[in-house]
């Protein structure tokens, strides 16, 4: 007795396992959950985008494959095709070594009719042999392009044993009752958007790198100013410094004038030199003069040592500003590279987590479609059971009348030996025989007497186990001897 038909294959949201790790921590399938454990996932996305396929067969609509999507799954798998959006020998090729020989259906199977699935597995090995100018070998091997039209390579490396090829004979269109592989494929989340990964590294690095391109254009200006401030305050100093040390002289000279002044007169007040005191008060008065003069000199190269150390110290502040707002600008410079490279690492690790996301996607869509399309495989096999054994029933009928029909035809056929079982090639002989016994060997009628002539003929007739009396061969003694007896007498 056939099996019944498998039970339509899980909606989003239910736990089911088509072979092992493609879902964690859930029940082992069952064959009635409608999978085979093992079972290998087909890579044909649901979307009807430019560089899909519409598979056909015998005129009907068998399903559609997005090409573009399927070459760019088996780019993800490590195969070097291009996504050109062609069903080209290149990616039925690479569909052979990927896929399992034994899981193949629906729209893929009749688009990889006559292709050997080998299911190896080895992109690495495939694309030495069959990928792009910057993967393959480039090794010489006969056989001109090395793919036929199907991506058979007519002389693989692995030889021909152990490959099968894709027969899409009893696999039947959609009908009431099948699931569209295309649908359960598109069912769950939508892909992301790889080049999302930029804004959300942007996100975190975008503000950053703007506030130190800020202050990397903020630093010559803030620089400038320093710089100026130094040379206005050291300026205001060094003028200040001058201003006292002129001060400082003019006083001092002043001083020293005064003082010679002041013995001059106190001399003068004493009677000069008549008086023995004045010489003495000359003297001291000189004295304090030159004293005065000493100090005044002092104090003029103070002044100049402090304007060559002011000097130095307005040089030495303005090469620290400069040093220290070019190690700022250096710094920032490093801070930049460094965020830059973050960035770009950020970049490249949400791209990763995107394609981790999307790849998880797809997967899930490929079970979907996996289900279908097993699930369609059970009802097609259900069907096709069902009309073998309804045609089945039909030819034991047929055979049974041709039986009967037979049978009453032997039941109503003239018994073997008779004169109507007998051939026309024992007619003429028959014929011949009763001529030969009323004729000489020229064929002259040598027996003339009716009577005779009827006897001889009976004879020849008897002699083929047929009896004269019977109509049936006295009808054919009438036509077809006595004519032949009446030209010979003539």
């Amino acid at each position: 007795m056939a099996p019944g038909p498998m039970q339509p294959p899980p909606r989003p949201g239910y736990h089911y396992v088509i072979g092992k790790g493609y879902v964690k921590n859930a029940p082992k399938a069952t064959v009635g959950d409608g999978v085979r454990p093992g079972s290998v996932k087909s890579p044909v996305a649901p979307l009807k985008l430019p560089g899909s396929l519409d598979v056909k067969q015998n005129g009907m609509h068998v399903g559609t494959i997005n090409v573009t999507a399927t070459q760019k799954f088996l780019q993800s798998k490590g195969y070097d095709i291009h996504a050109s959006g062609q069903m080209d020998k290149f990616t039925k090729a690479a569909l052979a070594d990927f896929l399992n020989p034994a899981h193949v259906g629906g729209a893929m199977a009749v688009a990889l009719h006559g292709t050997h699935i080998t299911g190896t597995r080895n992109p690495s090995k495939w694309n030495q042999l069959y990928g792009t100018n910057a993967t393959h070998a480039k090794a010489f091997k006969p056989g001109g392009t090395l793919l036929d039209k199907n991506g058979n390579d007519p002389l693989p490396s692995g030889g021909s044993s152990g490959q099968q090829t894709v027969n899409y004979k009893g696999i039947n269109q959609p009908k009431a009752g099948y699931e569209d592989p295309n649908a359960a494929a598109a069912t769950g989340a939508k892909l992301f958007d790889l080049s999302a990964a930029d804004a959300m590294a942007g996100e975190q690095y975008d503000p950053q790198i703007h506030d130190e391109n800020v202050a990397l254009a903020q630093n010559p200006r803030d620089r400038a100013q320093a710089l100026a401030d130094i040379k206005n305050w050291m300026g205001q100093v060094l003028s200040s410094e001058n201003t006292a040390a002129a001060r400082d002289k003019s006083i001092n000279q002043a001083g020293v004038a005064s003082l010679g002044s002041i013995g001059a007169n106190l001399v003068a007040s004493l009677g000069g030199g008549a008086n023995a005191g004045s010489a003495e008060v000359a003297g001291s008065a000189a004295d304090n003069a030159g004293t005065l003069g000493a100090i005044g000199a002092n104090q003029d190269m103070y002044h100049s040592d402090l304007a060559s150390i002011l000097g130095l110290e307005k040089e030495g502040q303005l090469s620290s500003a400069d040093a220290k707002f070019q190690a700022a600008k250096d710094a920032i410079l490093q801070r930049l590279v460094d965020l830059k490279g973050q960035r770009g690492q950020a970049v490249t690790n949400a791209r990763t987590q995107l394609q981790d996301k999307n790849n998880s996607i797809l997967d899930n869509r490929l079970q979907y479609q996996t289900h279908a399309n097993e699930y369609n495989d059970a009802q097609g096999q259900q069907q096709f059971n069902n009309r073998l054994a309804l045609n089945t029933s039909i030819t034991n009928s047929i055979l049974a009348n041709a039986r009967v029909i037979a049978a009453g035809n032997r039941a109503s056929a003239p018994a073997k030996g008779t004169f109507l079982a007998s051939s026309a090639n024992d007619k003429n002989k028959a014929a011949q025989a009763a001529l030969s016994a009323l004729t000489d060997a020229n064929g002259k009628l040598i027996v003339t007497d009716p009577v005779q002539q009827r006897q001889l003929i009976s004879a020849a007739v008897r002699s083929y186990g047929w009896d004269p009396s019977n109509p049936a061969v006295a009808n054919w003694i009438g036509s077809s001897i006595a004519p032949l007896v009446g030209t010979l007498g003539h």
